[in-house]
This record gives C-alpha cells, sequence and structure tokens, in this order.
C-alpha cells in the first residue's frame, strides 16, 4: 500500500516538474485564427523577442485563448501536427478548428504568466473623449505642420477622431490609443478621371497619451499623408487603421498588440508602452493558410 502511495505522489511530482520545464524560458504570447496557433514572441528578462521557428516555441506548452470579452479557454496543439509556412508567418493546428465567425477572428493566445486584458473602445461622445479632445487637436498641429501644408486650404474642414481605445496600466493611470484625421476633398473640376482621380488628401495621426490625476501626457505620436480614392459610386477607399487585439501588462510598461491591415493583407505589431515613450517591438504578417 505504501509503495503505491509513493508511486503515485512520484508520478504527481515527475508531471509538476514536467510542466515546470515546458514552461520555463519565459512567457509566449501567439495569435489564434483559423484554428492555428501563430507564436509571436517570447518575454523574458525584460524583453521581448521574436519566436522562429514555431515548432520550437510551442513544444509542450500549455496554451490559454482568451476572448475579445475578457474569457479564457485551454486550447492545445493538435496531435501529430506539423508547423505550415504560409503568407510570410508560420503557424501550427490546434485542437480547435475554428469553425464559426468568432473562432476566425484573431485572439490571443498565452502560455506562462502572461494574462492579457482588452483595451476598451471610448464613445466619441464620452466625456474621456472631450477631455482629451484639445490634446489630441493640438498634437494634430504639431504634425501637420511637419507637412508644410496650406493652412488656408485645410483649416477649413475639422479634425476627426477616429478612433480611442483606454487601458489601465499597472500604476493605475490611464493610457490611450488614439487616431485621428482631417479630410481635404479634391476641389478640381473638369479634370481627366483617368489621369487626375478624384480623392481626398487624408491627414492622419495617431498616438498614445498617458493620463494620470487628469495631467495628459503625450507618449508619441505618428503623421501620414494619403490619398483616399474615390470610386465610381462615390465612396472614398480608406485604409483601416490599428486595432488593438490585447494589452499585457510588464512590471514598468504594458505592451499593446494590434492588428493592422493593408488590402487583404493582415499584419500584427506588439507596441511597448512605458515611460516615457512608445517603442514598436516586432511587426508579423497574420498567417492564412
Amino acid at each position: 500500500m505504501i509503495s503505491g502511495v509513493r508511486g503515485a505522489v512520484l508520478a504527481a511530482v515527475c508531471t509538476c516538474l514536467s510542466i515546470v520545464a515546458a514552461q520555463a524560458g519565459g512567457d509566449i504570447v501567439a495569435l489564434h485564427t483559423d484554428g492555428r496557433l501563430q507564436p509571436l514572441a517570447r518575454f523574458a528578462d525584460g524583453r521581448w523577442r521574436a519566436l522562429e521557428p514555431a515548432e520550437e516555441a510551442v513544444s509542450g506548452r500549455q496554451w490559454t485563448r482568451w476572448g475579445a470579452d475578457g474569457s479564457s479557454s485551454p486550447i492545445a496543439i493538435r496531435r501529430g501536427a506539423r508547423p505550415l509556412r504560409c503568407d510570410g508567418a508560420t503557424a501550427i493546428e490546434t485542437d480547435r478548428p475554428g469553425q464559426n465567425a468568432r473562432e476566425r477572428d484573431v485572439a490571443l493566445a498565452t502560455s506562462g504568466a502572461l494574462r492579457p486584458t482588452a483595451a476598451t473602445r471610448v464613445d466619441p461622445d464620452a466625456t474621456v473623449s472631450k477631455r482629451l479632445q484639445p490634446t489630441i487637436v493640438r498634437l494634430f498641429g504639431d504634425r501637420q505642420r511637419e507637412q508644410r501644408l496650406s493652412a488656408a486650404n485645410v483649416e477649413q474642414f475639422p479634425i476627426v477622431i477616429d478612433a480611442l481605445f483606454e487601458a489601465t496600466a499597472a500604476d493605475r493611470s490611464h493610457v490611450y490609443y488614439f487616431e485621428s484625421s482631417r479630410s481635404v476633398p479634391n476641389a478640381a473640376q473638369g479634370l481627366d478621371p483617368d489621369a487626375d482621380p478624384i480623392g481626398t488628401l487624408r491627414i492622419s495621426v495617431a498616438g498614445w497619451l498617458r493620463e494620470t490625476d487628469r495631467r495628459v501626457v503625450s507618449l508619441g505620436t505618428t503623421s501620414d499623408l494619403q490619398w483616399d480614392q474615390v470610386d465610381e459610386q462615390g465612396r472614398v477607399r480608406r485604409q483601416r487603421g490599428l486595432t488593438p487585439i490585447g494589452v499585457l501588462q510588464q512590471p514598468t510598461s504594458m505592451a499593446w498588440v494590434m492588428k493592422g491591415s493593408e488590402g487583404r493583407a493582415a499584419s500584427v505589431a506588439i507596441y511597448e508602452v512605458g515611460r516615457p515613450r512608445v517603442q514598436m517591438t516586432l511587426r508579423l504578417p497574420v498567417a492564412r493558410c
């Protein structure tokens, strides 16, 4: 009887040690989409590192899939599955086949101690949007002047906050990601539509803000000039911006995992948001096999 108990205890201890050994070497964040796992990066020793190949990264690890509503569920690599290389990225099949539209959405999966939280979309009419608007308008003006555009030609058109997301940092300060733009329609008449297609000049400014005790500080901005062509139905073909998939808290910073798209191609990037700046750690294509 004693030997049987001792054997069971030893087996349990060996199992736990195996799990600990498999999870060693830092925490890993991945994408889960179309029933496949695409490892992105490892967080160890306070740094993010890109992962390649996927087979070494996922072998013997436990994984959790995180939904946009904060829900979580375990997933596992399908037995016998081999990494697939597609769209310049590597993915491997899981035991979640992704048979419905929700499963085809890009979600975060983690292995280790990482626990992502959602970035909340802020309504344009919310109090916080109105409170941040003067800061965003000021930052927009600074970036617009760098583009050397004629103020007389653009100032008559409003600055619009296209998107605003919020997440709470470990120090309880509020961090925001915003996208703003000003659209200047093409006023020229009688032009050859083939040589001079009608469109809209779009000035875009995006960035991060940190708010502590109602004091708002910019963590960095980017700007861009785009020509949005108008199609035959009068619709503007506009490129989509970035959308947060999740936020990963770290001791001195937070990592925003952002999805972007250009045409049919999608990509994901990790932005490390700290004090006093924002740095893009990596950017990878989303595997669509």
